[in-house]
C-alpha cells in the first residue's frame, strides 16, 4: 500500500454561516462557491489543503466533529491492506468527488475516510 496524502478536512459546525464568516472575514480563507452544497461550504487557503464546513445534524455528526480525508491512487488496494492489518473498513462507495472507504474512528474520535479517484 502506498502512503496516502492528506486531501481534505471536514469540520462539522453548529452555525454554518457564522463559521463561514469567521473563516473568511476573520481569518481570510477563500470560499470556493462552486464546491458548495446544501449545508456545506468549501474553502481554501494559501498553499494548504481545501476544507469544508458542514452543518452538524446531531445524528451523523455533532458540532466540533472533524473528518480527515486521505487520498490514494488505488482505493481498492488501500482497503485490502487495511483489512489485512485486522482493521475494519467499509465498502468502496462512489461519490461525485471520488470513491471513498469509511474507516473506523481513531481513538480520539476523529473520523478518517480513505478517498480515491472517481470511478471510471
Amino acid at each position: 500500500m502506498q502512503t496516502p496524502s492528506f486531501d481534505f478536512v471536514m469540520i462539522h459546525v453548529s452555525d454554518l454561516e457564522a463559521s463561514l464568516n469567521f473563516f473568511t472575514n476573520v481569518l481570510g480563507f477563500e470560499r470556493i462557491a462552486e464546491g458548495d452544497g446544501p449545508g456545506f461550504r468549501q474553502l481554501t487557503g494559501k498553499g494548504g489543503i481545501e476544507f469544508g464546513l458542514m452543518q452538524a445534524d446531531g445524528q451523523r455528526a455533532k458540532p466540533g466533529d472533524i473528518e480527515i480525508y486521505v487520498k490514494t491512487d488505488d482505493i481498492h488496494a488501500m482497503r485490502e491492506a487495511i483489512i489485512g492489518k485486522g482493521v475494519a473498513a467499509g465498502p468502496v462507495m462512489d461519490r461525485p468527488f471520488g470513491q471513498i472507504v469509511p474507516l473506523p474512528t481513531v481513538p480520539d474520535g476523529v473520523r478518517v475516510i480513505a478517498m480515491g479517484n472517481p470511478a471510471k
